[in-house]
């Protein structure tokens, strides 16, 4: 519970820091919703396991470098094994993540993240973790949406996270819309 305060306090100094940079250009915020599949990692009685679940991520943008490249920061959560049936482990993983993103062209992008991640084991089948984290996203938009739907850039993406631990590593399908 310390560290889930800690990322809520460190995101809480970041939107502080964003009112103090004027020359930055504020770009829309992206919601990130998708199914997380985790590394294969040793559980504390010698057998393997690995997270399966729900991502929940928001990318909050601090500013464009050029028409085409954004910085900002994200802080996500992974719910694996409460809510799935592909999990052999229960527990939580939270990144909070500096962020790059890079229009490829007019519907696919690139974006790049370097933070800090903690892994919450629930009941006692391995140990809490924490480490670096990297993650390599390609998201392509969905053009042909709903004009309804349209108007919130909606995109579909495909993450891969990397770590020293494998409890943090693994690779994410879901969606993502601007708001």
């Amino acid at each position: 519970m310390k560290k889930l305060l800690g990322f809520v306090l460190v995101g809480g100094l970041s939107l502080g820091t964003m009112s103090q940079a004027d020359q930055l250009t504020p770009i829309g915020a992206r919601f990130r919703v998708g199914y997380y599949f985790g590394n294969k990692f040793t559980l504390n009685n010698g057998n393997s396991g690995s997270f399966a679940g729900p991502e929940f991520a928001l990318d909050v943008p601090m500013g464009k470098v050029t028409k085409s490249f954004e910085f900002g920061f994200s802080p996500s959560i992974v719910l694996g094994g409460g809510l799935s049936h592909g999990s052999s482990v229960t527990g939580q993983i939270y990144r909070f993540s500096l962020t790059a993103r890079h229009e490829l062209s007019a519907n696919a992008y690139m974006r790049l993240e370097a933070g800090f991640a903690h892994c919450e084991a629930r009941g006692g089948n391995f140990s809490d973790v924490d480490d670096f984290v990297g993650g390599l996203a390609l998201g392509y938009r969905i053009n042909n949406a709903p004009k309804i739907v349209h108007r919130f850039d909606p995109a579909v993406e495909v993450a891969a996270y990397l770590s020293r631990h494998r409890e943090l590593s693994g690779f994410q399908i879901g969606l993502s819309v601007s708001f």
